[in-house]
């Protein structure tokens, strides 16, 4: 089985080598490696077409394009167009996969039927201070937990070609947590998922400079319209499939977008105080004519958050 791996590059030529190089170990290697480059401005491009000349073989292919369309969205969605294999995995240019990964998507797929959709795994987050913190996964109430965990991060899934292009492919305008934004739609119709149990293949190394970041308040207008654009596709999905029953209803999923912007409210008055009030204020308006408790709920989300505390989403679960 030969499986299509799309990494978009945007400058940090050592980093996609590291990752490049982490792929080239993969014990599985019948790949097709996609590199879309995003409008790099160093060495980037030429030092990724150099690397795909010294390291094609008869079992691994290279695919370089260039998307001038700005955002990793956009990148991905060239590559995943480029794919000619029935499974694509993405992945970032500055995080690593351990060698047995792609074997393991490779094993977990053969051992379901023809209604796999989607295959997921955990990964570990390699601070800039060397700490690992291990990202878990979940098998039940994905929908929910992927909205407070964000478990269908580019580097942590691979899905079916069709089911991508079914569910819409990757949204140009999310400039940041498109990920996020692109599992809610895909977990929305309830696929056939497997979930990888063991230890982690996947190890994130967070940058400072790259499109997602480490803060939340330069970040917080982008977020939102992610948001945005997240909860006009839960509307889209419902409207289109109004016969179909589905748990969490629509209604439960839209608070749980709020929540998500009730929590950056806090995250951001954490940051620079006074910044997340405009938001907290705005969230609350929606549900003035909410029950106090639910109210009271959202309010207990901000100050959780605005305090530094992590876990605020176990508050979400009274929504």
């Amino acid at each position: 089985m030969e499986i299509s791996i799309v990494i978009p590059v945007f400058n940090r030529e050592k980093l996609i080598i590291r990752a490049l190089d982490s792929v080239m170990a993969q014990t599985h290697k019948h790949l097709h490696i996609i590199v879309i480059d995003n409008n790099s401005t160093d060495g980037t491009l030429a030092a990724v077409e150099q690397y795909a000349d010294s390291h094609r073989t008869d079992e691994t292919r290279f695919t370089i394009a260039s998307q001038p369309i700005p955002g990793a969205a956009a990148a991905r969605h060239k590559g995943s167009e480029l794919a000619d294999t029935e499974w694509i995995m993405f992945f970032d240019s500055d995080d690593t996969m351990l060698p047995d990964l792609v074997e393991r998507y490779v094993n977990a797929i053969n051992s379901e039927d023809d209604q796999l959709m989607l295959v997921c795994t955990g990964a570990t987050v390699q601070q800039p201070d060397g700490k690992l913190i291990e990202k878990p996964i979940f098998d039940r109430n994905p929908i929910e937990n992927h909205i407070f965990h964000s478990f269908l991060a580019t580097q942590r899934m691979i899905v079916r070609k069709s089911y991508l292009e079914q569910c819409g492919n990757w949204n140009h305008d999310a400039k940041i947590w498109n990920d996020w934004e692109l599992g809610l739609r895909l977990l929305l119709p309830h696929p056939s998922t497997l979930v990888m149990g063991g230890k982690s293949s996947v190890v994130i190394h967070p940058q400072t400079e790259s499109i997602t970041g480490t803060d939340y308040s330069s970040r917080a207008e982008s977020i939102l319209a992610t948001i945005d654009i997240a909860e006009a596709a839960v509307n889209l999905f419902f409207d289109e499939n109004p016969e179909r029953t589905f748990k969490p209803c629509r209604e439960r999923i839209l608070r749980l977008l709020d929540y998500k912007r009730m929590a950056l409210a806090g995250l951001c008055e954490h940051e620079h105080k006074g910044a997340g009030k405009a938001l907290r204020d705005k969230v609350l308006a929606k549900y003035a004519k909410s029950s106090s408790t639910r109210r009271f709920i959202f309010s207990l989300i901000f100050d959780h958050t605005a305090t530094g505390l992590r876990g605020s989403y176990i508050w979400a679960h009274f929504l």
